[in-house]
């Protein structure tokens, strides 16, 4: 029996193996008009896993560009090129010009 659980890991392992952390985040005005905004951040995959912070996929992704996975860098710099970050910059852009 496959629960819920096991269904997110899944689909962390999947998005990890491509090398891509993937978000999304939507945005739904009172008046019906709504927009989708997609982030994403490159990456590979390193084994043994790395680091004691974070959760997920983050002890075995290392952004493209870093040498440390996303558990052994400080959670700033992470939110910074996170792919919700990405997503959220994208949002802002588009709904405030900024």
């Amino acid at each position: 029996m496959t629960d819920w659980l096991t269904l997110r890991w899944k689909t962390l392992l999947v998005r990890a193996l491509v090398g891509v952390g993937f978000g999304v985040l939507a945005l739904a005005w009172p008046d019906g008009e709504s927009a989708v905004y997609e982030g994403t951040v490159g990456g590979s995959l390193t084994w043994p896993p790395r680091g004691d912070r974070g959760f997920g996929y983050d002890p075995v992704f290392v952004a493209t560009g870093m040498g440390e996975t996303f558990a052994q860098i400080a959670p700033e710099e992470k939110h910074r090129i996170s792919h919700r970050a990405d997503a959220f910059a994208k949002l802002v852009k588009d709904q405030f010009g900024g």
